[in-house]
C-alpha cells in the first residue's frame, strides 16, 4: 500500500495543482517541477533533496528571480538566460542539489509571469513537499563542481541566444531541456547514452510541435491544462514574442 501512495502521490500532486489553476483560472499557480521533486522525494527517495528549509527556499529564490527577471526590458532569451545563470549561482552558492529548481526561475520568462502570485504559488507547493519530508534528516550535499556549472551556463547560454535570435520557438530552450542538461552536467556521464538520446528526441518533438499550431488545438476551458503542458515542455509556444 505504501508503494503504491509512493508512486501515485507526484500523479495527485499534478491534478490539485491542475484543479488549484483551473478553479482559480490563473497559470501562475502551476509550478510543474513541484512534481518532479515530489517524484523525487516520494518515489526515488532522493535523501538528499530532504531539506524543509532548502526546499522551500530555494525554488522560491528562483522564483523571485525569475519574476524579476521577466519584469527586465529587453528580448526574451537574454532574460532567460540570466535567470537560468542567476539560478545556477543559488544553487552553487547554496550547496542545494535541487537541479529542478532551476525551473523556477526560468519559467516566468518563458510564461511572462510577473506577478507575486507565481512565488508564492511556488512556495505553497514546495512547503507541502517539505512538510511531508520534515522527520527525514537530510545527508550534507557535497560541493558542486564548479568547472561544469560554468561550462553548462556557458552552453545554455549559447543555446538560448541561438535559439532566440535564430526566431526559432522559445519552446526549444523549455526550462525541463535546462534541467536534465544541469544534471548532466553536474553528475557526468558519457556523452552518448540513452538518456542524451531522450533529451534529443524532445527537443525535435518540441521543435515539431512548435511548428504546428494545428498538432494541439486550444480548446475553451482547457487553458490550465494546455498551460501546463506547455511548462513541462511539450505544448507549443503559444503567446507572440
Amino acid at each position: 500500500m505504501r508503494t503504491a501512495l509512493r508512486y501515485a502521490a507526484p500523479g495527485l500532486l499534478a491534478a490539485v495543482m491542475l484543479l488549484a489553476a483551473t478553479l482559480l483560472d490563473d497559470r501562475a499557480v502551476l509550478f510543474p517541477e513541484a512534481v518532479a521533486l515530489g517524484y523525487g522525494l516520494w518515489t526515488l527517495r532522493r535523501g538528499a533533496w530532504a531539506a524543509p528549509v532548502g526546499l522551500v527556499g530555494v525554488p522560491t529564490a528562483g522564483a523571485v528571480l525569475g519574476v524579476v527577471a521577466a519584469a527586465l526590458p529587453g528580448p526574451w532569451w537574454w532574460r532567460a538566460a540570466a535567470a537560468l545563470g542567476a539560478m545556477v549561482l543559488v544553487l552553487h552558492l547554496a550547496r542545494s542539489p535541487l537541479i529542478p529548481a532551476v525551473s523556477a526561475a526560468v519559467l516566468p520568462v518563458v510564461f511572462d509571469l510577473r506577478g507575486f502570485g507565481y512565488v508564492l504559488a511556488v512556495a505553497v507547493w514546495c512547503a507541502v513537499l517539505a512538510v511531508s519530508v520534515c522527520r527525514v534528516r537530510a545527508p550534507r550535499t557535497p560541493a558542486w563542481p564548479g568547472g561544469r556549472l560554468a561550462a553548462f551556463v556557458a552552453a545554455a547560454a549559447v543555446w538560448i541566444a541561438a535559439v532566440g535570435l535564430a526566431g526559432l520557438p522559445p519552446l526549444l530552450s523549455a526550462p525541463p531541456l535546462l534541467v536534465a542538461g544541469l544534471e548532466f552536467a553536474a553528475r557526468g556521464g558519457p556523452p552518448v547514452s540513452w538518456s542524451a538520446a531522450r533529451r534529443i528526441a524532445l527537443m525535435g518533438v518540441a521543435g515539431w510541435s512548435a511548428r504546428s499550431p494545428r498538432a494541439f488545438p486550444a480548446r475553451r476551458g482547457s487553458r490550465a491544462a494546455s498551460a501546463w503542458c506547455s511548462s513541462s515542455g511539450w505544448r507549443p509556444w503559444c503567446a507572440s514574442r
